[in-house]
Formats: structure tokens, C-alpha cells, sequence
């Protein structure tokens, strides 16, 4: 649906479902295994260490990105079904109660 709008939005989300779909397939991680499995880097120091893990563990990453880019498109589309504490106006009783 959002790359038939077009624009940034929709092919930002092309670029994270793609990155999230081929990131977590066998041969890429075959592929990331092979390539990680004997590092020779250095990894002393905290800035090492991250990039040992960004280097070696990429999935969460992406997985997160791909998470934190569709919730803010969700929100940045439809506020009115964001949770708010406004009492409800169709007659329907809410969902939590209320104090009143």
C-alpha cells in the first residue's frame, strides 16, 4: 500500500522489507557466517566491541529498524487510533475503565 502512494515514505518501506525479508534467509546467513566465523579485527575498546556486533549480528538491527520504521509510519498516518484518554463519544463503553 505504500509504495503504490509513491513518494519517500513508500520506498523507504521497499528498502526496510526487502533488507528484513533477505537479511533473515538461509543464504544470507550462510553467507554471514562464513564471513564472521574466524575475525581478525580489533575489538578492544567499547566502539570495537559495537562494531564486532553490528559486523556480526546485523539481524535484530535491521529487524529493529524495519519495527521502529512501520510504527512510526502507523502513527504518523492515523493519530485518531492512538490510545488517548479522551471519554468515547459513540455510545460504545471503552475499553479500560474509567475513574471518575
Amino acid at each position: 500500500m505504500l509504495w503504490t502512494e509513491g513518494g519517500l515514505t513508500g520506498r523507504l518501506a521497499l528498502v526496510a522489507t526487502t533488507a528484513g525479508v533477505v537479511s533473515t534467509g538461509d543464504y544470507p546467513l550462510t553467507i554471514l557466517y562464513i564471513l564472521t566465523e574466524n575475525p581478525h579485527w580489533e575489538t578492544a575498546g567499547l566502539l570495537g566491541k559495537m562494531l564486532t556486533i553490528v559486523l556480526t549480528r546485523p539481524i535484530p538491527l535491521i529487524l529493529l529498524a524495519v519495527a521502529i520504521f512501520y510504527l512510526w509510519t502507523y502513527l504518523r498516518r492515523d493519530p485518531d487510533r492512538v490510545a488517548t484518554s479522551a471519554p468515547v463519544e459513540s455510545g460504545e463503553a471503552p475499553l479500560a475503565p474509567t475513574s471518575s
